[in-house]
């Protein structure tokens, strides 16, 4: 069953200010095809899309790069207690993102800038249209 981070802000009001896009993360299944969707409903910053190249071990192709920031925790309020959720647990390398667009982006690195848990900068990459 999928984390919903419906009515959550980002914890600290990190992304304040910042037009945000709300995006949902699936993960592959070890075998297969199949997608397991972890997290709906998340508020992001999403830089525009570049075109750019994928490296890969065989060598390099032509995609087109997104950048998306993320607060590292979200939080509400539930029955006068703050209830968090962290964005490690359903994001990780590997997995997609969902844009608003429904365009999927494959998660190529995720980066905790400085290393101050303020945000998270994931870096993700989707082929061409062919």
């Amino acid at each position: 069953m999928a984390t919903s981070f419906a009515g959550y802000k980002p914890r600290g009001n990190v992304l304040f200010g910042w037009d945000r896009e709300v995006v949902s993360t699936k993960r592959p299944a070890a075998s297969g095809r199949v997608f397991t969707t972890l997290g709906t409903g998340i508020s992001c910053k999403a830089d525009g899309e570049r075109q750019g190249l994928q490296i890969i071990s065989t060598g390099a192709f032509p995609a087109y790069e997104r950048k998306f920031f993320f607060a590292v925790t979200y939080s509400k309020t539930v029955a006068g207690s703050i209830v968090t959720l962290a964005i490690s647990s359903v994001l990780a390398t590997g997995d997609t993102i969902v844009d608003s667009d429904g365009i999927e982006w494959v998660v190529e690195s995720v980066a905790n800038p400085g290393g101050a848990d303020e945000h998270l900068e994931v870096l993700g990459h989707r082929a061409p249209v062919e």
